[in-house]
């Protein structure tokens, strides 16, 4: 079996580390950074490489990759780096919980699904989607790549949701609902419409409130601290 390279040295790859660890997915050959963020040799005792430096080598035969970046951004910055790797040809792959029930299409790369996770019948997941523990997608349904679901959110039938679009923990999206691209659903909302790109629905002390943001404004509303 080929061994893992995980992208990224904070907390969410630490998380992913001990993911694959628990289920046995892969043997961790170590972490990569971009060349800018490098800072230290070891990460949780493993060495940590320049990512730049799998670009001009061919490793295709040692190792493979997985992009272990947040929601941070609204998702951009998971998707300028998978946009890197596609570029330079990195095999990317798909870490899926042993404990997941997962009967869509799931032909995609750098999918994260948590433990948990059901994913109906006749559900498509794009690319470099991440669907935390306990989350629910109802059949019919496509989650566009860049997407984060959080932890126990649920999706119903003959959705779709936008391109790098966020739900977040425990929300639940009404069947057919339409979520534009670059769009967020906060933490504990039903979510009863469709929602327009680049907007936010979240609660407020009595109801949830509806803003819709230029594109460049959208992604200063989900920033996440390193």
């Amino acid at each position: 079996m080929k061994r893992l390279i995980i992208i990224g040295t904070g907390t969410t790859a630490r998380n992913v580390y001990d993911f694959v660890c628990f289920h046995h997915l892969f043997e961790v050959a170590g972490f990569a950074v971009n060349e800018s963020f490098y800072s230290e040799s070891r990460f949780l005792g493993l060495p940590v490489y320049r990512l730049e430096d799998f670009f001009t080598n061919s490793h295709s035969d040692e190792y493979v990759f997985f992009i272990a970046i947040l929601w941070n951004n609204l998702n951009q910055d998971r998707r300028n780096v998978f946009e890197t790797c596609r570029e330079n040809n990195l095999p990317l792959v798909n870490l899926i919980a042993p404990t997941a029930v997962v009967r869509g299409k799931t032909e995609s790369d750098n999918l994260w699904i948590g433990d948990h996770v059901v994913i109906q019948s006749g559900v498509t997941i794009e690319s470099d989607t991440f669907i935390r523990s306990n989350a629910v997608v109802c059949h019919d349904t496509t989650v566009k790549a860049h997407s984060f679901i959080s932890a126990g959110a649920v999706v119903g039938s003959s959705c779709i949701v936008g391109e790098q679009s966020f739900i977040g923990l425990n929300a639940t999206v009404l069947e057919g609902i339409r979520i534009g691209a670059k769009s967020i659903v906060g933490a504990g909302i039903c979510l009863k419409e469709n929602l327009d790109q680049h907007s936010m629905a979240c609660l407020s002390s009595s109801n949830y409130i509806v803003k819709q943001y230029d594109p460049q404004t959208i992604g200063t509303k989900l920033t996440h601290k390193r």
